[in-house]
């Protein structure tokens, strides 16, 4: 491990552990988010981790800063963090200082409509768009989407004032986290860079992608743990439900699960610009996993894991809101049947053996379970 990724490994355990507690999460889903967790964050540095040093940032790799996310799930904190930190990243790598302040990622995937004053060349003035449910958009001060033309794409930062060509209208997911569709009418673009990675066009689906699979891996971990601690206290017909070989059976199932999708989510989380295969493997896992683990969660927990006064909830109804976020099971499914026939038969086996898991560490929650 790195010393870079060894401190911000430490920081996050503090941050969140400290911070994040049973009161602050009834809070969130109140509707009252606490002002202090990102605070925390934003003066660790975590909203600009991506970021170069010249923007701000601490020019760190996406390998280094996946256990943030994996936090971020793993307490269920409610803060647009990853989401902020992936916009601020691909800003940087377009030569854009971030702007202070929480950032949403506006996935041109998800628009109906798209027009600039730049039509089929560039630089853009104005913005607008019709986009459906954009995660955390509901209060975020700076948009930042991609816009393709010509063969090149550049990315855009706008500042998302309501009343100034910019309508929302905001909803919350399962999880009581906020969105918004939005209306940007001639909305002004604040600035613009170039941005030359392979798949620029899609840069924007694939750092949500990469955000949610790291908050799913966190989630799944700490569900899991709910699940083990329930099954060896919990005591039916004289013994502890865990020594049931059928809950055996069950818990071990989620935990093969989840370790597939954490594998498959630090592979996506290289050392550069996002791999639209390696994204896709990680998002599909993820989704995968996260259906799985939360219905045996379900089951394992009985009728009180549907309680409101039970812990599993807050990270139940994550799995089920992420898991849709930045892309369905079915879009990820065809993206990566796509590359896979575009490559041909011959491609296929040498390509997958050929990729290298970066070195990652999640919290240290992935331990040996003995029930």
């Amino acid at each position: 491990m790195t010393e870079m990724r060894s401190m911000i490994e430490d920081s996050a355990v503090r941050l969140f552990g400290d911070l994040v507690t049973q009161e602050s999460l009834k809070a969130f889903d109140a509707g009252r988010a606490s002002p202090l967790l990102w605070a925390a964050c934003v003066d660790a540095g975590f909203d600009k981790a991506l970021a170069s040093e010249q923007h701000g940032g601490i020019g760190a790799n996406p390998s280094d800063v996946f256990t943030i996310l994996h936090a971020v799930g793993y307490y269920a904190a409610g803060i647009p963090l990853g989401d902020t930190m992936m916009a601020n990243w691909l800003l940087s790598q377009a030569g854009i200082a971030p702007p202070q302040g929480h950032v949403c990622l506006m996935d041109p995937h998800a628009q109906t409509k798209l027009s600039s004053t730049g039509g089929n060349s560039f630089p853009e003035e104005t913005f607008s768009a019709l986009l459906s449910g954009v995660a955390w958009a509901d209060n975020a001060q700076w948009g930042v989407t991609v816009s393709t033309a010509g063969g090149s794409s550049r990315v855009l930062l706008l500042e998302l004032e309501t009343g100034h060509n910019v309508i929302r209208k905001s909803g919350r997911n399962g999880a009581a986290e906020p969105f918004a569709d939005l209306v940007l009418t001639n909305a002004k673009v604040k600035q613009a860079g170039p941005i030359a990675w392979i798949n620029a066009h899609r840069a924007i689906r694939h750092l949500g992608a990469m955000s949610r699979s790291a908050q799913l891996v966190g989630a799944l971990e700490r569900v899991l743990e709910l699940s083990v601690a329930y099954a060896v206290e919990r005591v039916q017909f004289g013994k502890p439900i865990a020594k049931n070989q059928a809950i055996q059976h069950m818990l071990a199932v989620m935990a093969g699960q989840i370790a597939s999708a954490r594998a498959a989510t630090i592979a996506a989380f290289g050392n550069g610009e996002p791999n639209g295969f390696d994204v896709a493997v990680a998002k599909l896992r993820t989704s995968e996993a996260a259906g799985i683990s939360a219905a045996t969660a379900h089951q394992v927990h009985g009728a009180i894991g549907f309680t409101h006064e039970h812990n599993l909830h807050f990270f139940t109804r994550r799995l089920w809101a992420w898991r849709k976020e930045f892309g369905t099971d079915n879009w990820w499914a065809g993206e990566l049947r796509r590359s896979v026939i575009a490559a041909g038969p011959s491609a296929f086996w040498p390509t997958l053996v050929a990729r290298r898991q970066p070195e990652c560490t999640t919290l240290p929650l992935s331990r040996e379970i003995h029930v």
